[in-house]
């Protein structure tokens, strides 16, 4: 059976099309994003000498892009502050949780100073910083 008339005979059986196979990590958007990322980030070496040195430089190159790389997606924030919330344990620190500005949201004046920050670059760079794409009429 061809490949045309296997796919016309799913269609008529009310087989719907999918390109994507089961436990195939390849078809997964999130892990090729984060290939791309990597094998495009500069400091990639172009080989490692072993495993231990792929597995170093992989667990430095996390930690930096968790830590230090800021995301268009999170505002050009980097997750850590959001993502490493410290047990409360401490009075002030409760009422801080109970009126939602808990030990990993940004104070007042860092997200003054980010909103700055964006808005001053935004005006300099809009297609980049923003993610659109503007036209002049």
């Amino acid at each position: 059976m061809r490949a045309h008339d296997l796919v016309n005979a799913l269609t008529t059986a009310g087989a719907l099309m999918s390109y994507s196979r089961p436990r195939v990590s390849d078809d997964n958007p999130f892990s090729e994003s984060l290939f791309k990322t990597i094998k495009y980030d500069p400091a990639c070496p172009d080989w490692f000498n072993s495993i231990d040195h792929a597995r170093q430089w992989t667990q430095d190159f996390l930690h930096a892009y968790a830590t230090e790389h800021r995301h268009s997606g999170l505002g050009r924030h980097t997750p850590h502050p959001f993502t490493t919330a410290p047990p409360t344990t401490s009075a002030s620190a409760a009422k801080s949780a109970s009126t939602n500005t808990g030990p990993h949201t940004p104070s007042a004046s860092e997200t003054a100073h980010r909103t700055t920050t964006l808005t001053k670059n935004r005006n300099q760079h809009p297609p980049v910083v923003s993610g659109r794409l503007t036209t002049s009429v």
